[in-house]
């Protein structure tokens, strides 16, 4: 049967209507926060039918792209939380909705739009329907806490502004997300929800920074790890000294060329007049930043 299928920014009423997609979909923990913190009706793309919205999504003002050393930063955004009510899938609302944010983050300003897609198998799938292309990639790997390095490193939280500062020392070589204030506000939010947060370790060799965060299974996911070179096992293991966990897992930018199983691509982007054929990154490949999942 066809539907007659509409797409536009939701009105004040439908609030519920989205939060209602979204916790079918992902469930209920993440939704109020947010609502409360991220939610913007212009920044919300929703597929209606009937005038009742059945898929949606969101862009995330990200902060900007920067190609690499020398270049100039690129507005940009990021698509989030695509949802369709399980009885509406199989009809490629995900793409339309998709498709829609791509063309308002244009709008807004923003010619750099990334997706980090939930599954692998999504890469193919948003490759062949839409602008977006591989891009980012990361280094993730496992371990438990007796195959890891001497610990002792003093750990301190700290605020999103002062991650952001220690952050973007280890950045200015490699093509990056340059993460907005107020995506990393989000990110500490998260994770203080679950168990974890921004840290600052103090090594012998300079200060590191990590996004830490409690997963099912008691699995400590370190988001984001940036290290002083030939430290990273002992800050690792000065990690799994503050927050107790049966596993852990650790994402660290990606060398270029890749080699070795622990690489996997992590995110797409829109395709960047004379970026896409040759990153102008150093030693690494380009560098999404945490995730929100």
């Amino acid at each position: 049967m066809h539907m007659e299928i509409t797409t536009r920014n939701p009105n004040k009423n439908e609030i519920t209507a989205l939060q209602q997609i979204w916790e079918t979909v992902f469930g209920s923990d993440d939704a109020p926060l947010f609502f409360s913190h991220c939610f913007s009706a212009e920044l919300c793309v929703v597929a209606s039918h009937a005038s009742a919205p059945i898929a949606a999504g969101y862009l995330l003002p990200a902060g900007c792209y920067m190609p690499g050393s020398g270049n100039k930063s690129i507005p940009a955004s990021m698509i989030y939380g695509v949802a369709t009510l399980p009885e509406y899938r199989g009809r490629g609302l995900g793409t339309t909705v998709v498709r829609s944010l791509i063309s308002l983050s244009y709008e807004l300003g923003y010619p750099a739009v990334a997706l980090c897609p939930a599954e692998d198998s999504l890469f193919e799938y948003y490759s062949a329907r839409t602008s977006l292309r591989d891009w980012f990639y990361i280094r993730e790997e496992r371990f438990v806490k007796p195959s890891i390095g001497k610990g002792g490193a003093k750990l301190i939280n700290i605020t999103p502004d002062e991650y952001a500062e220690v952050r973007s020392g280890f950045l200015p070589d490699i093509a990056h997300m340059v993460t907005s204030l107020r995506s990393i506000e989000y990110q500490s939010m998260l994770c203080a929800q679950y168990g974890g947060g921004l840290c600052r370790i103090d090594t012998p060799a300079g200060v590191a920074c990590a996004i830490a965060e409690m997963q099912p299974g008691r699995l400590l996911c370190i988001k984001e790890l940036f290290a002083p070179v030939g430290h990273e096992t002992d800050t690792l293991s000065s990690i799994a000294d503050a927050f107790h966990a049966d596993h852990y897992s650790v994402r660290t930018p990606a060398p270029s060329p890749p080699a070795g199983a622990s690489i996997r691509r992590f995110g797409m982007l829109t395709p960047l007049p004379g970026l896409h054929d040759a990153p102008d990154a150093i030693g690494f490949l380009p560098w999404l930043g945490p995730a929100f999942d």
